[in-house]
């Protein structure tokens, strides 16, 4: 009979008259009785079974990583675990993957949250990639490193767009940081390229904080809803073509010394936006959708 006892280590169930957790190995000072307390005698390294009292951030026998964090309440927890002490969070599948080193499945797992909470998302990534036996030679390993860079990359944007400077410096030095190993490794062209635009957007986004020049000259304000419009577009959808990156790549050159003259006209602004704004922004809501 299952009692409704769980384990201090990892919070699986653990079954009466039993001494040892069958999910993460942990053993008991006494005999499980239904409804007791149960205390821990000695916990066990995934990685090297080593059995320790109290758990630290590190095993002291392999040096691997034995905590990590809830994704969902940032709570410490031991490395196999099921449920989260604190918020009761289902967390077995998050475990399961750092442990067996699955890059995929941390990386699948982590874009899961990022619509939710990127910065959970990014808790996730971060918790695989500072492990001690995180290996940039594994097959797995700059797809990994490339999906974290993304989620980054999506950090960046909503901080752009809130205007949270403080934290843009070390946000995207961190990006910088993961998009040079995936362009010194030896992997695919086609993923170096998704690396490298992540950083063309970011050199875009930080010219004029991110505003669109002329649409921004001509709608008055970079919090106007087409100057939003527009840059989604941008982001969104020309970003994604060669020739698209080559037509940002011009206007940037081009639109600061048009913007200047827009602005301080009002009847280029008119005209502009009769000839240039409302058809462009047209045309992109029809691609966006």
């Amino acid at each position: 009979m299952t009692s409704k006892n769980n384990c201090p280590s990892c919070g699986a169930g653990v079954k009466s008259g039993t001494k040892k957790c069958d999910f993460c190995g942990s053993k008991f000072k006494k005999v499980v009785k239904t409804g007791d307390k149960i205390d821990i005698s000695t916990m066990a390294c995934p990685f090297c079974k080593f059995e320790f009292k109290t758990l630290e951030n590190h095993c002291r026998k392999c040096g691997e990583r034995i905590i990590f964090n809830c994704n969902k309440c940032n709570y410490e927890l031991f490395i196999r675990s099921v449920f989260c002490q604190d918020c009761g969070a289902d967390i077995s599948d998050f475990s399961q993957y750092l442990i067996s080193k699955d890059y995929i499945g941390i990386a699948s797992f982590a874009e899961s949250l990022s619509d939710i909470n990127i910065e959970s998302s990014l808790s996730v990534f971060k918790e695989a990639y500072i492990s001690k036996s995180f290996d940039r030679k594994d097959k797995d390993a700059i797809p990994f490193l490339l999906k974290y860079a993304q989620a980054l990359h999506i950090k960046y944007i909503k901080l752009l767009k809130t205007r949270s400077a403080s934290l843009l410096g070390s946000t995207n030095a961190e990006k910088e940081k993961l998009i040079k190993i995936i362009l010194d490794s030896k992997v695919k062209q086609s993923v170096k390229n998704e690396a490298e635009s992540l950083l063309i957007k970011r050199n875009i986004e930080e010219e004029k904080n991110g505003d669109c020049f002329i649409v921004t000259a001509t709608m008055g304000s970079h919090n106007h809803l087409v100057v939003i419009n527009m840059q989604d577009f941008r982001d969104k959808y020309l970003l994604n073509f060669y020739w698209g990156k080559f037509i940002i790549k011009i206007y940037y050159k081009v639109g600061p010394i048009l913007a200047g003259l827009i602005s301080k006209n009002i009847y280029l602004r008119k005209f502009c936006y009769k000839v240039i704004v409302n058809p462009s922004h047209r045309l992109s809501k029809y691609f966006l959708k």
